[in-house]
């Protein structure tokens, strides 16, 4: 039995769905525009400088990049890389520098990277999150497979990276370092 009954007539089913078109545009575009605070660490052994591999089923199979991972809204960036690291390699860090953070559109949204320089104080490195790591030197870095994020993160801080790497070939600390974990 067909019901008669309608709360909408026809002309107001199409402006409602009209209306419904609009709003669903309206929030891809909003959520093209959604940033995410991601934080970095590079760290320093010597003059060599630490990469990790994402494995096969994360969202970049196979990229290398710099571990950390995305701010918590209770945390600071010096928090959260300390708590990355910590979790993704099992040791404690001590932050020298902060670099300049980098934005970076992948498609459904974009990231803002925030890279800290650091170096291990605690702990020998355990992987939990990647399938392998490397260590390099500045000079080779386009050897390497990065995550597009992470390749315009060295290119936009080159220079100090250089400046960094060649400070730290002693194993020095550099003013204002802090330390953390």
């Amino acid at each position: 039995m067909k019901s008669n009954c309608s709360f909408f007539g026809s002309e107001q089913k199409f402006q409602a769905l009209g209306l419904l078109a609009e709003f669903l545009l309206n929030l891809q575009t909003l959520s093209d525009k959604i940033m995410i605070e991601v934080c970095c660490a590079i760290i320093l052994k010597g003059s060599n400088l630490l990469a990790v591999q994402r494995g096969p089923k994360s969202n970049h199979p196979w990229k290398w990049e710099f571990p950390g991972g995305k701010i918590n809204l209770d945390e600071t960036a010096p928090q959260c890389i300390v708590r990355e690291i910590v979790e993704e390699l099992s040791v404690g860090i001590e932050i020298i520098h902060q670099f300049s953070s980098v934005e970076f559109n992948y498609g459904p949204g974009y990231i803002c990277l925030v890279p800290f320089a650091c170096r291990i104080l605690r702990g020998e490195i355990m992987l939990t999150e990647h399938v392998a790591q490397r260590w390099f030197e500045l000079k080779n870095w386009e050897s390497i497979d990065w995550l597009e994020a992470d390749r315009e993160l060295i290119r936009q801080n080159y220079a100090g990276l250089e400046l960094l790497v060649s400070e730290n070939r002693g194993e020095t600390i550099l003013p204002g370092s802090e330390i953390l974990w």
